[in-house]
């Protein structure tokens, strides 16, 4: 008996340290206005934000991956849901692996973009990350508000 209950401890333990790091941090915030601001960075930084009514203002902008290629042992990818109201979402965080929702309103949200091979134009609307077609095509971070405004980098390799 001892065995069996020392197997099940050990599979629980292993069992939470392989998913862990694939875990997001699922935030929900009041139904008022709301101020956040972004809590876990790389290498837990996934963070899903789900604001309830009111003009929040999120802010998911603070910590992004390190290098040019999304790494799932060092990731940030944030997901900021704004939902009723006037909202601001803030995802230029150094990489093109967040989303950006707003929601009934007028909502503004700003993001990563990196430009393709020509960086003399944007495509409308970018593809989000991984989803481009070739070295011309713009990938960024998935903004779904009324209105987005793109920092513009080198984020990621195109190939």
């Amino acid at each position: 008996m001892r065995k069996l209950t020392m197997v099940v401890a050990l599979a629980t333990i292993f069992s939470l340290v392989v998913a862990g790091p694939a875990l997001a941090q699922v935030i929900e915030l009041s139904p008022r206005d709301d101020v956040y601001l972004e809590q876990f960075c790389p290498p837990d930084g996934d963070e899903t934000v789900f604001a309830r009514g009111g003009a929040d203002r999120l802010r998911l902008d603070l910590c992004g991956d390190t290098d040019n290629e999304p790494d799932p042992s060092d990731s940030d990818v944030d997901v900021a849901n704004g939902q009723g109201g006037n909202d601001i979402i803030r995802v230029n965080d150094g990489d093109i692996q967040d989303t950006a929702n707003g929601g009934p309103g007028t909502d503004r949200c700003r993001g990563d973009l990196d430009l393709g091979a020509s960086e003399t134009s944007v495509d409308d609307p970018p593809i989000g990350p991984g989803g481009g077609t070739g070295p011309e095509e713009d990938v960024g971070d998935t903004l779904n508000c009324e209105q987005r405004t793109w920092v513009t980098g080198e984020f990621y390799n195109q190939t």
